[in-house]
């Protein structure tokens, strides 16, 4: 019960920052890299130095690229993406908070 009520609540701000995680969406080649290397660490802490030595460009320059393409931060955009993933994970599997 708990659960329908934070997701009842929830949706108005859910629709609001909606990320779009979707590879399909985005239609710049650098950031579906940046989006694939967020997913292939989704399980860890990022941070922007680490983002920016594995794609070997600067933060201030793949800040800027992803979000004018994106809408939003790089941080922002895998924090959403951790968020879905683990009501994925809530949903499909066994595992509980």
């Amino acid at each position: 019960m708990l659960i329908e009520l934070i997701r009842a609540n929830n949706k108005h701000i859910v629709n609001r920052n909606v990320v779009q995680s979707r590879k399909d969406v985005v239609e710049d080649d650098f950031c579906l890299k940046i989006i694939e290397y967020m997913e292939s660490h989704i399980s860890e802490k990022l941070s922007m130095d680490e983002i920016s030595k594995a794609l070997s460009f600067s933060k201030s320059y793949i800040s800027k690229r992803f979000a004018s393409v994106c809408g939003c931060s790089i941080i922002n955009y895998f924090n959403q993406m951790k968020v879905n993933e683990a009501k994925r994970l809530i949903r499909e599997t066994n595992r509980t908070f």
